[in-house]
């Protein structure tokens, strides 16, 4: 049996090979949105609980007639209910992945249609739900517009709010209280990762360490997830480090203590914060 290949299929590409035209890239629809006054109403009277949020899950499928082939086209099945597509056989340009029209998706454990299925990571071991979708966007096999969309929203739904790419922390706003998340005693579990750090090395505080098996270990060893305590504690450690380094460099190596009123010069020591209001 050939494997299935997922796939995201940019709606406008949808768009215009179902109805020949496509809507603005810029017109994205919102979940519970009431869509009896868009002016696309009628591309939703089959599927009212549809969400135009630019791309939508698919499969690629084999031609299973000879005589209807067309090398030209590459045949997908819309397999997204929230697409107002859904369930459509579409025949798209076979030049539609160059065109950025089409990516491959990311698969993802328990991520099908068998409620069934045990939650194991590639080595086997047992996950807990909303585990499969990664701490770190860097480690999708696929990185692209959707596959972060799709990831985030996926880690939103199990109030995963802190989500890392690479160095970058990204925060999406709960709109609620969490209280579980904002705690001395989760502040304290990042205080002393970095404390940690100091005596082995800057990898284990900024976000590097591996994943424990699950047990209850200690709290110093033990992974933690993306979280703006890690960033904030990281980014104060580092600064400090770098403003020790320069006052010994200055002083050609030694290490005699300067007093308060001797500044560190050419030393920038501020940490600039940037994002939206409120955030």
């Amino acid at each position: 049996m050939t494997d299935v290949v997922k796939v995201w299929v940019k709606t406008a590409a949808l768009d215009e090979a179902i109805l020949g035209k496509s809507r603005s890239p810029t017109k994205r629809g919102l979940p519970g949105e009431d869509k009896s006054r868009n002016d696309d109403a009628t591309l939703y009277h089959n599927n009212p609980d549809a969400v135009d949020w630019g791309w939508a899950k698919c499969v690629l499928e084999e031609e299973d007639d000879a005589s209807t082939k067309d090398d030209n086209t590459t045949r997908v099945r819309v397999t997204d209910p929230e697409s107002a597509h859904d369930r459509s056989i579409v025949r798209l340009p076979k030049d539609a992945m160059e065109a950025g029209n089409l990516v491959v998706a990311n698969v993802y454990a328990g991520d099908n249609d068998d409620n069934d299925t045990e939650l194991v990571d590639e080595f086997g071991q047992r996950l807990k739900e909303g585990d499969q979708y990664p701490d770190d966007l860097i480690t999708l096999t696929h990185l692209h517009e959707p596959a972060v969309l799709y990831c985030l929203r996926k880690r939103y739904a199990y109030d995963k709010i802190y989500t890392s790419t690479g160095p970058i922390l990204l925060a999406l706003n709960p709109f609620k209280s969490c209280d579980h998340l904002f705690n001395d005693i989760v502040m304290k579990k990042y205080f002393i990762r970095g404390e940690k750090s100091m005596l082995l090395g800057p990898a284990s505080s900024s976000g590097e360490e591996k994943k424990s098996d699950g047990g209850d270990g200690d709290s110093t060893t033990q992974y933690l997830p993306p979280h703006v305590y890690g960033i904030a504690d990281h980014s104060f450690r580092s600064m400090m480090l770098k403003l020790e380094e320069a006052g010994h460099n200055i002083h050609g190596g030694s290490r005699r203590s300067k007093s308060s009123s001797e500044p560190t010069k050419g030393m920038d020591q501020s940490i600039l914060v940037s994002g939206e209001s409120g955030a």
